[in-house]
Order: structure tokens, then C-alpha cells, then sequence
């Protein structure tokens, strides 16, 4: 069996020559479900849908993912024990799930934690892959509202998928899903805002992304969100993630603009502030340079060590998000 596998994954392991931009390797091995014809969704920001045909499936995102058979990777997950967690991602396909039950029962022999990101599938299948050894869900919402969710061609339903979260909460238990949403693709701050609300309420967490332009893809009038705006989300996560009510700090300025009460530093502190600056996800995932490119501007910090280095540049773009 084939699959596609991150670049930087593979670096890690020495299955591919090159160096890992600022020395940042992923803690997380990032399995990609191979397709050839790539997903037969037609999201219109990926480089994996079937509607952009112009783009190489070698992508997903910026990040290049070659192919590897899984069997050989097994025995080298088992050999270099370099990573903290396994996440496998899966595509729309024909028999996509009973390919990525095969997957998972090889991967579950290396002995780390597991995480699978998938569409909606049936609740049986879940409580299937729970069984073979999966740790945790990922979701890829990624809208953040309905009415984006229709704009962007994601597959099935708003309400399919949110269904489907509660369900797997059901499965999985409380915070052990995780809901991906990408900022970017339009929906206020407002509407985001009251999206993460939601699913926390719902009893899953949420990662979030940024929209990354990607040539050859069929979505033209969506930007890379502007880093004051991410800060704010992160922030605003963060504070749902310690289940703190984010309501108390966010505040309407001059114009309707919404911005952080000063307050909300005194509260969680510098140094929680500055983990809400971390990549967000499953316990362990770091996504090295997934959404920007090491020269920045960087929006999802890989570690503490390379957010160290350009804090003070991140107080300033704080600085213009509180109040």
C-alpha cells in the first residue's frame, strides 16, 4: 500500500535527503492517503480536489508530500522512534475507509499515539478505528460558517458535519476531537468567533489554520488572513481551550472592531500568551512552516524557541489587538 507522507516527515526519519528550515523538525509523522487522481471533493482551496486538476497531488497545502510504501515506513517509525504522535489523513476515494483501517492496523504496531483526520463516515467506522488503537479525531470543518462552507465546494453538509462532531465526541470522548478551520476563507471575526464557541460547546477543540494561496487552485478572491486578525483567534482559542469564556475580553473598539481587553494579559499571563501562539491541534503537532514559509511572517509558531526569538516583533502586532 501507498501513501503520501510529509517531506519534513521523511527528513526526519533520513528517508529523504535535505534540511529542515531553522532546525524545527515535525514531532508529529504526517501520513498523507494516497490517490492519484487525488480527493473527489471539490474544496476549491485544496490541492488534493478533483476540481483543481492544475495542481500537482504532491502538495497538500505548501508542504510537498512524496510517496513511500507504508510497509517500509512502518519498519522505520519502529526503528527511529523520532516522533511523539502518528496522524493519518485521509481522502475521498473509492473505499477510503477500508484502505485507511489497513493503514491504521500496520501503524498501531509502532506504538505511539494515533490520530485520524477524516470526513464524515459512519459512527460505526469510528467506533471501529477506535478500537484498532486511534487516540483522537480530526475534522476538517474548515469553513467557518455555512455560508463559506458553500462557497469553498466542501463536501456534504454544514449540518452532516456537525452531526458528525458531536457524534464522535460521543466516540472519542470530550476534547478529544479536534475541528480544523482555516482563516482565510471569509466569515468575520464575529462569525468565527461564535463558530469555536459552538464547538467547544459541542465538547471538541479546534486547530486552527491559515489560508494559504496556492497556485493552480480554482479559489481566487480569498487572501492570506492579516496577522492581527489570526492573533486575536489565537488568543480567543486559547482561552476555550482552559475553558475560559472568551466574552469577557473580547471588546468592540472604534468602528465596531472587535480587540482584546489588556485584561486578558494579566489573566492568562506572558507565558500562556505566548503558547496560544503555538501551532494548535492534537497534543504534539507542530506542523513545521505548514501555512508560511520560515522567512515569515509566521502564523502558527512550530516551538517556544523560534517564538522566543521573534516575541518582540509579536508584541508589537499584539499591542494592536488589545484595548
Amino acid at each position: 500500500m501507498k501513501v503520501r507522507v510529509s517531506l519534513g516527515t521523511l527528513i526526519a526519519l533520513g528517508l529523504e535527503s535535505g534540511v529542515v528550515s531553522g532546525g524545527v523538525y515535525p514531532t508529529t509523522a504526517y501520513i498523507l492517503q494516497y490517490s492519484r487522481e487525488g480527493c473527489l471533493a471539490k474544496c476549491r482551496f485544496c490541492t488534493q480536489s478533483s476540481s483543481n486538476s492544475g495542481v500537482r497531488r504532491s502538495f497538500l497545502s505548501r508542504i510537498v508530500w512524496p510517496t513511500i510504501d507504508l510497509d517500509l515506513l512502518v519498519n522505520t517509525l519502529s526503528r527511529k522512534r523520532v516522533f511523539k504522535r502518528i496522524c493519518y489523513q485521509t481522502v475521498i476515494k473509492s473505499n477510503f475507509v477500508g484502505e485507511a483501517l489497513k493503514a491504521i492496523s500496520r501503524l498501531k504496531s509502532i506504538g505511539i499515539p494515533i490520530s485520524l483526520c477524516t470526513t464524515p463516515i459512519a459512527i460505526s467506522y469510528l467506533k471501529l478505528f477506535k478500537s484498532l488503537g486511534v487516540e483522537r479525531l480530526g475534522v476538517g470543518l474548515d469553513a467557518t460558517t455555512p455560508r463559506v462552507f458553500k462557497d469553498v465546494l466542501k463536501p456534504y453538509t454544514w449540518d452532516t458535519y456537525i452531526k458528525f462532531i458531536s457524534k464522535a465526541v460521543e466516540v472519542f470522548g470530550n476534547r478529544m476531537v479536534t475541528v480544523h478551520l482555516i482563516v482565510g476563507l471569509g466569515g468575520s471575526v464575529r462569525e468565527t468567533i461564535k463558530t469555536m464557541e459552538y464547538l467547544y460547546s459541542l465538547g471538541a477543540e479546534v486547530a486552527l489554520f491559515a489560508y494559504t494561496p496556492v497556485k493552480g487552485v480554482s479559489l481566487r478572491n480569498c487572501m492570506r488572513p492579516e496577522l492581527t486578525v489570526y492573533r486575536l483567534l489565537q488568543v480567543v482559542n486559547y482561552l476555550l481551550k482552559q475553558g475560559i469564556s472568551p466574552s469577557k475580553y473580547v471588546v468592540e473598539s472604534e468602528g465596531s472592531e472587535l480587540k482584546l481587553s489588556r485584561q486578558v494579559v494579566s489573566v492568562v499571563g506572558e507565558e500562556e500568551l505566548m503558547r496560544a501562539l503555538l501551532t494548535s491541534g492534537c497534543p504534539n503537532c507542530n506542523r513545521p512552516y505548514y501555512n508560511e514559509s520560515p522567512k515569515g511572517p509566521i502564523y502558527n509558531y512550530p516551538s517556544m524557541s523560534i517564538l522566543r526569538k521573534y516575541w518582540d516583533r509579536e508584541v508589537e502586532i499584539l499591542n494592536k489587538i488589545l484595548a
